[in-house]
């Protein structure tokens, strides 16, 4: 009986590309801000009938304001990071099921058949809690980066609505609506936002 040394749910892990939460991705981070975005001139009461409408476009934001640019590469920082630390965490893994494996081998040698099932048992036993042990530090990884990229979008989103609130309210508009859902008039403020963006970035 042979220690059991297959960890194919931690290889699948290591060998392919890890993902980190979906809902930061080019749709889902701009999501909760713009999908149907009502920004009031004086941020209370509803839109008045008639009243100024302006719309921005979700894939030029995400394109150009140097907040989006910044979390895209920190996107990839953090997958890269959560990938290489996975395909560590396997390798370290694989060689120590070998050596648990040559143990194992090694203390059977000269045994009984029962005692040899005993031995296996045994090893088989240590396999698995190594195992899970990877699978939980590979998952707490995971947890620590997604919770540090978490932090980060509340943070830019909250930018991104002050910036279009600013310029909403310099354009005396009474609403600010995402393009997608615009059918016919309404003013593209895209760019005022970005250059604005652009221009408190160099302020900071």
């Amino acid at each position: 009986m042979k220690v059991n040394c297959d960890l194919n749910i931690l290889k699948i892990k290591g060998e392919k590309t890890m993902k980190l939460n979906k809902s930061w991705g080019l749709v889902g981070l701009m999501g909760g801000i713009l999908s149907v975005m009502l920004l009031m001139s004086n941020f209370s009461g509803a839109a008045p009938a008639g009243g100024n409408i302006g719309y921005v476009d979700p894939a030029k934001l995400m394109e150009e304001m140097p907040e989006y640019v910044k979390f895209k590469e920190q996107y990839k920082n953090k997958s890269d990071e959560l990938n290489l630390y996975s395909k560590n965490q396997a390798q370290q893994h694989t060689n120590a099921m070998k050596a648990l494996q040559e143990k194992a081998e090694q203390e059977k040698k000269g045994k009984s058949a029962s005692e040899q099932e005993a031995i296996a048992k045994k090893y088989n036993d240590e396999a698995q809690r190594k195992t899970e042990a990877v699978r939980a530090s590979v998952e707490q990884k995971k947890v620590e980066l997604s919770k540090s990229l978490d932090t980060m979008k509340k943070e830019i989103d909250e930018n991104v609505k002050r910036v279009i609130a600013d310029v909403a309210k310099e354009k005396k508009l009474d609403v600010v609506i995402d393009k997608n859902v615009t059918y016919y008039g309404g003013t593209d403020i895209s760019k005022l936002v970005i250059d604005k963006a652009k221009k408190n970035k160099k302020k900071d």
